[in-house]
């Protein structure tokens, strides 16, 4: 959430994607079962963006978040005048994976001064449109987003967005943000929306106004001799049911 005073600074949001070993949750709270993620377009995808993996440098976090103004208090959170940096995050309850990356986070980043709060809520409360979510009173999610085919994802960063008004629920506003996804979604062009899905990726990693961390990798048992049997890429497999056979 941008609008925090404590994340309002880039600098802040970089150093804490510098400060966890995303390759670490991944293979604890999810047991390895996923693929690291670079940004919200599918790794398959024609518009999948050239992207490095986030780093993990702690010592770079600690130089960001001292730049920008944060310095060690005796209690061992951060300060910054009357500002404290204790955040709290919000999850579904019950998903115990998610509720150990929480721990995991939670653990990681207590050491640079960031002290970290669960607190969680069943989906209905979490997303309703009045809840901490949709109405902003949140520091930190950790949630599933769903995409679809598509790379369009203005949904979720175009200040057009912000709630009420759609799920940019990070309130983000930046114009390059903007443009490049309303001109994306304003042509049928494969190869010129490729290349500004590809500026959007980039500037959404210069902001950090979210941290992409796996795409989940789907399992599927089935007898050997089950033929035409096509598994998706979103959402469920039965899509060309009619045409299975055993």
């Amino acid at each position: 959430n941008m609008r925090k005073p404590q994340l309002a600074d880039v600098r802040v949001r970089t150093a804490i994607s510098e400060a966890v070993d995303w390759q670490r949750i991944l293979s604890t709270a999810y047991h390895g079962y996923g693929v690291l993620a670079v940004s919200d377009i599918f790794p398959q995808s024609w518009a999948a963006p050239a992207l490095p993996p986030y780093r993990y440098d702690p010592a770079d976090a600690r130089r960001l978040l001292a730049a920008a103004g944060w310095t060690m208090g005796s209690d061992g959170v951060l300060h910054k005048g009357d500002l404290a940096m204790r955040l709290s995050i919000s999850t579904t309850a019950n998903q115990a994976e998610s509720e150990h990356a929480e721990l995991v986070l939670q653990a990681m980043l207590r050491p640079f001064g960031i002290e970290l709060d669960i607190h969680n809520y069943p989906a209905n409360v979490l997303f309703a449109q009045s809840g901490p979510i949709y109405g902003g009173r949140y520091d930190l999610e950790w949630s599933v987003e769903t995409n679809g085919a598509d790379p369009d994802d203005s949904g979720s960063w175009n200040s057009r967005f912000i709630p009420p008004n759609g799920a940019n629920t990070s309130w983000l506003r930046d114009p390059i943000v903007d443009e490049t996804s309303d001109d994306a979604a304003s042509t049928f062009d494969e190869r010129t929306r490729k290349a500004l899905y590809q500026r959007e990726a980039a500037r959404l990693r210069q902001l950090n106004p979210a941290i992409f961390v796996y795409w989940e990798r789907a399992y599927v048992a089935m007898n050997s001799d089950v033929r035409n049997y096509r598994p998706a890429a979103f959402i469920a497999d039965e899509w060309n049911a009619w045409q299975w056979e055993i």
